[in-house]
């Protein structure tokens, strides 16, 4: 399938050797890896230490959440991807009920014998993206590659789709424990709307709660 035009004429963004752009076909994969390695915590938690698993289960949900490639943006180094970035946006970009893609990975890639640990996943906490909203569903650059600016150069493609689209906010949530991240968010732009804690984060990941930031959407003048 070919990416939506309105997609592409977002342009890419460039810095410091980092182009930004909507995903490919061929990047999926790619970025499967980048969220394994991005949020590690998560992925051990549901897979174990089969990190390989934990990759081909997150490109299933790449492949199938957005089968157009539409919310799904990367951060390149040349052909490299080293930075991902997942938005939801109702009606525009809307993913599949949790459940159904649960079953689907359980079959496909875990074995039923090992769905009591794919079950936590269900157990933690959601956000139901509001219609006037673009949501940031996850954004991780790789580890080695961060300081380079690319979490806000998806950040600001984000924002730019927002309001190509005639959205009023951009969310997404921080967790607690992730004060840097939290920071930048603030010069960015982003204030807290609210809180929320979870014993479920705490007892699972050491999380004890997430903030959630909004930021509102500037429409152009003229």
């Amino acid at each position: 399938m070919a990416t939506d035009p309105r997609d592409a004429s977002l342009g890419a963004g460039h810095a410091a050797g980092l182009v930004v752009r909507p995903a490919r076909p061929r990047d999926l994969d790619a970025a499967a890896r980048v969220l394994v390695a991005a949020f590690p915590s998560e992925f051990r938690l549901l897979f174990g230490p089969r990190q390989r698993v934990g990759e081909d289960v997150a490109a299933h949900v790449l492949h199938h959440d957005y089968p157009t490639r539409r919310g799904v943006w990367v951060a390149c180094d040349g052909e490299r991807i080293v930075g991902v970035m997942l938005l939801a946006a109702p009606p525009q970009l809307q993913s599949q009920p949790p459940w159904r893609l649960a079953w689907h990975v359980a079959w496909r890639h875990v074995g039923l014998w090992r769905m009591p640990r794919l079950a936590l996943a269900l157990l933690l906490p959601r956000y139901t993206v509001q219609r006037d909203e673009v949501y940031v569903r996850a954004i991780g650059v790789l580890a080695e590659e961060r300081g380079r600016g690319a979490g806000t150069m998806l950040l600001a493609c984000a924002e730019t789709w927002a309001r190509d689209h005639h959205k009023r906010w951009l969310g997404l949530h921080v967790h607690r424990e992730n004060p840097g991240a939290h920071r930048l968010h603030q010069r960015l732009g982003y204030r807290e709307r609210g809180y929320r804690a979870s014993l479920i984060t705490w007892i699972l990941l050491q999380q004890r709660g997430a903030y959630y930031l909004r930021k509102p959407i500037s429409t152009p003048v003229g």
